[in-house]
């Protein structure tokens, strides 16, 4: 698993900013974190994240890759279908 075999900090403090907000945790984040990437078989999980207007999409929205940029969704529809698949 990368958190053991590389031992770098800033993986807890990615995913103490994706797991909690303004203090309150995202029980959502937390489940998905713990079942795709903590409990998953796949070694390589790497998500990137952008604004629309660096990738030519709409403006101050965020959005998801989840293969090296080749293609983008926004992060609210990105949640949407986690959390469909989760359900």
């Amino acid at each position: 698993m990368f958190f053991s075999e590389l031992q770098n900090y800033q993986y807890l403090d990615l995913l103490s900013v994706l797991c909690v907000c303004d203090g309150m945790a995202l029980p959502d984040n937390q489940e998905y974190i713990t079942r795709a990437w903590l409990m998953s078989d796949r070694k390589n999980v790497v998500y990137y994240t952008d604004l629309g207007q660096k990738i030519s999409r709409e403006a101050n929205v965020v959005y998801v890759s989840t293969d090296s940029s080749r293609t983008w969704t926004a992060l609210a529809d990105f949640v949407a279908r986690v959390r469909i698949r989760l359900s």
